[in-house]
């Protein structure tokens, strides 16, 4: 049995059908968390190919939204905060000399300013005045 041909008013409606059931199909969660689960597999397989844009990527993404990224650290180290004194402690000790330059230069520089600033001392006359001849 041949099939019959569609007027356009019937296939515009069937269009129309179409459209309707997917944008439904998409508004269900099962769909939505598909999509995320592809989307974020999609991600990591990128991230795999490219890993120094992904560097730079976050790099500039830290530096664009410091506000949110300080806030996510605290955040996170206010959860646990044994693991922000591990942090500390595991980055002084790879950083010791540099960190003691740091400061040896800082207290150098306060004191050449101290000195910069500091007037003359005054030459201070004996404390015990010779006997005058009365």
């Amino acid at each position: 049995m041949p099939r019959r041909r569609l007027s356009e008013d019937d296939k515009r409606d069937r269009k129309i059908a179409r459209e309707i059931e997917t944008t439904l199909r998409r508004e269900t969660p099962e769909f939505k968390a598909r999509e995320r689960e592809l989307h974020r597999k999609q991600q990591q397989r990128w991230a795999k190919v490219n890993p120094g844009c992904i560097a730079e990527a976050q790099r500039k993404w830290k530096e664009k939204n410091r506000d949110y990224f300080r806030q996510h650290d605290r955040d996170r180290y206010a959860a646990d905060p044994e693991k922000k004194k591990a942090r500390s402690r595991a980055h002084y000790t790879a950083n010791r000399e540099r960190i003691n330059a740091l400061r040896r230069a800082k207290t150098a520089a306060k004191r050449a300013q101290r000195e910069a600033v500091r007037k003359p001392a005054k030459k201070i006359r004996a404390a015990i005045m010779l006997p005058s001849k009365l």
